[in-house]
């Protein structure tokens, strides 16, 4: 969403009703969900602001209003754009307005305002963290980092004494607006003959070229990176340091605090997971991280450790906790927590044993990647073992999207296609139609074709791509060193990626299939895919999942995973429900590895029909 883009005088000229106008419908375009404090802020902030830089004399420096971040969901409320009145290079500054008041500063960069204290991220910290995230993806302006500068402006409320940034960032108040505009004036030319070259410099940041960084786990050969490789926005920051503000600020009841971390793929949920990890371990505390993914947690040892392999320790499975005791921990880090199991020791459930271990324990999920029967790890449940161990429980949702280039409408667009949500399937073009949402979606007719797109993409837009399959075709085990073409679809033949444990020649090990050298080969499953994420997906459907009369319709009995639905329990309905479910969260996995773009295809051909229409 951008849709406010001018110099500060025609915008302000428009007047507060228009602007909010303006940016409402921009909002609606983008499909973007403006609540009436956003409109109120229009009006009542942003207006009057740009009101108070036309006083000053920036009526010809150039705006982008509600500025998108790149690969990112998150917006910067403006960007001022101009000349250096020292070197006449182009300037930018990034602008956070708040309404806030009765503003309290809290330890571990939080802030709480207003009389019901609402928590959110200090400004300061906020609009830095936004001025690094654009210096980390926009290279131009990464090459000349002093050409931009961050600001936050409280204009409601009156400066206590405290910190108010550095060279390139600061903190203002209402009583504070004409070293405001001072600062300003320092790196925006106010001079009105600079219009058109401040207009040049706002349509070269709108066109600069982003550069995505590469997949999480491509750090190979390191220890835990500083925390500083990951930079953490909004609900990622409050998630952060909320834990690490719980870690020694109880509640004063001696009730200790279960932070849930709830987010959909792309969220962020894995970065903030290893920031924790970085931070807390070189404060000496006693930190570990687990999971349920055997490729997930081996790929986190590797791509954290050098030659003496010591961080590998800190990485641990979610039943590796059996004999630890209360609070032997002082956190834990829980990581793909849906897949957290209904057994644990002593008759108590792996939950509890989880929560009992560590003095804060962390949980980071979504729900809809479940995929076998005895994975439990929903908020609910959660929240229950809480409640049973006399915890308080702290959730925090994140909603911004750092996969898909930063698409919150492709999760969207997988959710309605799959029938995981209330509203129907709807065609991605006719989705994001007039968006700026460059990820691609296609539908492919045979498995070569779709395979033939993946190696086209790599070819020509570079990235890393993979196919991923249903659990639909048999899984055997390598011979003479050699794998197996288990995938027969017509004249196309694959094999399954290595199994655990085996080594063959030429092809990753199964945990490291995703991002390997070597692995496109392979056709991944589910539990080879889940956690991970590459440039290009293929998705294959197989006869696990089909669609009758526009409807999705689970055949469990087609699937390989017999061990995925050897547990379920019930009546036939009940079975086959619960089977369904599980069946539609490991595609969904599978839909939602891509960065740049997912191709998809089905051995159905009703189905088909079905992906060729909304995949195009």
């Amino acid at each position: 969403m951008q849709h406010a883009v001018g110099s500060v005088r025609a915008l302000w000229d428009l007047g507060a009703e228009e602007l909010a106008r303006l940016l409402s419908a921009g909002a609606r375009q983008a499909k973007i969900s403006a609540e009436d404090g956003e409109k109120r802020s229009w009006e009542k902030s942003l207006w009057l602001f740009l009101g108070q830089l036309v006083e000053e004399g920036f009526g010809a420096v150039h705006v982008l209003a509600e500025r998108r971040l790149p690969y990112s969901s998150r917006r910067i409320d403006l960007v001022l754009c101009g000349l250096s009145p020292e070197s006449g290079i182009p300037s930018y500054v990034l602008v956070e307005l708040k309404q806030w008041t009765d503003v309290a500063f809290l330890d571990g960069g939080l802030a709480g305002f207003g009389t019901s204290g609402e928590v959110r991220l200090d400004p300061l910290e906020q609009v830095s963290q936004y001025r690094r995230y654009l210096l980390d993806f926009v290279p131009s302006l990464a090459r000349c980092s002093d050409m931009v500068h961050a600001v936050a402006y409280l204009h409601n409320e009156v400066a206590p004494a405290r910190d108010s940034g550095d060279a390139y960032t600061g903190l203002y108040f209402s009583n504070q607006r004409a070293e405001l505009m001072d600062r300003l004036g320092g790196v925006l030319d106010r001079a009105p003959g600079l219009a058109e070259a401040a207009e040049r410099c706002a349509k070269a940041l709108m066109s600069a070229v982003a550069a995505p960084s590469g997949p999480m786990l491509w750090f190979s050969g390191q220890e835990i990176r500083r925390r500083d490789r990951f930079v953490l926005l909004d609900e990622q920051q409050i998630a952060f340091r909320t834990v690490l503000r719980e870690l020694d600020d109880q509640d004063g009841k001696g009730r200790k605090k279960v932070v849930v971390v709830v987010g959909g793929p792309g969220s962020g949920k894995s970065a903030l997971a290893l920031s924790l990890m970085d931070t807390l371990a070189h404060q000496r505390r006693r930190v570990m991280h687990a999971t349920g993914s055997k490729a997930f947690t081996e790929s986190l040892r590797k791509v954290t450790t050098r030659e003496t392999g010591r961080a590998q320790e800190l990485f641990k499975y979610f039943f590796d906790f059996r004999e630890y005791t209360e609070n032997d921990l002082e956190v834990l880090i829980c990581d793909e927590a849906h897949r957290v199991r209904n057994t644990g020791t002593g008759g108590e459930s792996q939950i509890d044993s989880l929560i009992k271990v560590a003095k804060v324990p962390v949980f980071l999920l979504d729900e809809h990647q479940a995929v076998r029967p005895n994975e439990i790890g929903t908020v609910e449940r959660i929240a229950e073992a809480a409640a049973n161990n006399d915890c308080a429980l702290v959730k925090i949702e994140l909603r911004g999207q750092f996969r898909y280039g930063g698409s919150a409408l492709f999760d969207e667009w997988v959710l309605r296609l799959l029938g995981l949500t209330d509203e129907g399937p709807i065609a991605w073009s006719d989705l994001v139609v007039g968006q700026e949402d460059d990820f691609a979606v296609r539908f492919k007719p045979t498995p070569r074709a779709l395979e033939d797109w993946l190696r086209s993409q790599e070819k020509n837009l570079a990235g890393t791509a993979r196919i991923a399959a249903g659990f639909c075709w048999p899984w055997t085990d390598p011979k003479d060193g050699r794998l197996a073409n288990d995938i027969e679809i017509g004249d196309w033949c694959r094999p399954w990626n290595a199994k655990q444990k085996f080594t063959v020649e030429g092809a990753p090990s199964a945990s490291h299939w995703s991002f390997g050298d070597k692995g496109f080969g392979q056709v991944g499953c589910v539990y080879t895919a889940q956690g991970f994420e590459y440039d290009w997906a293929g998705v294959i459907f197989g006869e696990d999942l089909v669609v009758r009369r526009g409807t999705w319709r689970a055949q469990p009995g087609k699937s390989h995973d017999r061990s995925a639905f050897r547990e379920l329990r019930g009546s036939q309905s009940a079975v086959e429900r619960s089977a369904a479910r599980l069946i539609l969260n490991a595609y969904k996995v599978l839909l939602t590895r891509a960065l740049r773009g997912v191709c998809v295809y089905s051995v159905d051909e009703e189905t088909a029909e079905y992906l060729r229409e909304y995949a195009k």
